[in-house]
């Protein structure tokens, strides 16, 4: 029971690191203002924010994926479980960014 308990601990503490680096993009947010050294369109903004996303997301999720491979043993996962929870951790993520985009961007 203690492993069980300390996996799901992980994983919500890996969903709460990712969830801080997510909202981070808008406290650090590229320069767009014409007196900037080097002032961005809004399309080079959008594809930096979309690629920090996708990147902080495909980062948390292989950590997800290792912490699986870690307890394996223990808990008895299967190939098919880690795949799976992987894929919901990258795809929740994803969400949970555009979300937030259309939140604070719109």
């Amino acid at each position: 029971m203690k492993v069980n308990s300390a996996y799901k601990f992980l994983l919500v503490l890996t969903n709460l690191f990712a969830c801080f680096f997510l909202g981070l993009i808008f406290i650090g947010t590229f320069s767009m203002s014409p007196e900037a050294a080097n002032p961005l369109n809004e399309q080079q903004v959008l594809l930096r924010q979309v690629i920090y996303g996708v990147g902080i997301s495909l980062f948390f999720s292989l950590i997800t994926l290792m912490l699986g491979l870690i307890f394996k043993k223990k808990m008895s996962f299967s190939g098919k479980y880690l795949t799976r929870i992987f894929l919901i951790q990258f795809f929740v993520l994803l969400i949970a960014y555009a979300i937030t985009c259309y939140i604070v961007l719109f």
